[in-house]
């Protein structure tokens, strides 16, 4: 229940909360350098986590100078730049955005952009049957259905007071309801970022994410229910994530550079 129920519970999100935000009121043009290091960094890491196989390095050349790296598919290509245009999208209009279907769905069109076999089905709540082939989890087959949950998520989502709270609902349920064809874990990770952006707290940029561990978290939620190895891999990320673009933001109002900071993704 919103307000009521906590996924994180208070002493994660106290420590988080203190984590996230600058301890001074960071300036638009600050925060809009910090944007250019998630779009690296969360397409860099959402790109991985969908199997492309690109560096760091390289997912910044292409990100910011459009140079494609030899070797990168096509495909593998157009997942990376779809990522880059939906961030820019959402960190753009942060300061508007909520987790309403509209918003939703314009965030899983930039993602599938040229990807999927029909075109409409980009944006667009599915209107056949998705299976996995790693649980029997089976997501709803009816498009009317699908979007009333949808609906319904969105209501009780941004009834949600806490952004942090808000931010792992969203990765949660919205890869778990698999409303459209396919980029359904693209969209949540990218919109859960939605909350944050709003709030001007650090990004979500799964840098700091095991795949392995998160997989299992999304399983776990899919098949039980239980949220809590979803919530532990989002402590444990946004624990060593968050801090590096708050020291960032203190970077940029204390008149440095990005350049004089190494913003590369450890860990992993």
């Amino acid at each position: 229940m919103p307000n009521v129920t906590s996924w994180l519970g208070k002493k994660r999100l106290k420590h988080l909360r203190g984590l996230a935000k600058p301890k001074f009121r960071a300036g638009a043009a600050a925060y809009r350098r910090v944007m250019t290091s998630l779009s690296i960094d969360l397409s860099y890491a959402s790109s991985r986590l969908e199997d492309v196989n690109i560096s760091w390095l390289y997912t910044k050349g292409l990100v910011e100078l459009g140079e494609r790296p030899e070797g990168l598919s096509d495909k593998e290509y157009r997942i990376v730049m779809n990522h880059k245009d939906a961030i820019q999208f959402i960190c753009e209009n942060r300061s508007v955005l909520d987790l309403s279907p509209r918003n939703i769905r314009d965030v899983h069109k930039l993602l599938t952009k040229g990807l999927l076999g029909n075109p409409a089905d980009e944006g667009r709540v599915r209107k056949r049957l998705v299976f996995f082939t790693e649980s029997a989890y089976a997501p709803l087959a009816n498009e009317f259905q699908l979007s009333e949950q949808l609906e319904a998520f969105s209501a009780k989502a941004n009834a949600i007071d806490d952004p942090l709270e808000r931010a792992l609902f969203t990765v949660a349920l919205v890869s778990y309801l698999q409303p459209f064809q396919d980029g359904n874990k693209r969209t949540s990770r990218l919109c859960m970022n939605i909350p944050l952006l709003a709030n001007s707290l650090a990004p979500f940029s799964f840098t700091q994410v095991n795949r392995r561990d998160y997989v299992f978290g999304l399983l776990a939620f899919y098949e039980r229910g239980r949220h809590d190895f979803l919530a532990d891999v989002f402590f444990d990320a946004y624990l060593r994530s968050a801090p590096k673009y708050v020291e960032l933001l203190q970077v940029i109002h204390d008149g440095g550079t990005i350049g004089s900071l190494d913003v590369r993704p450890r860990g992993r």
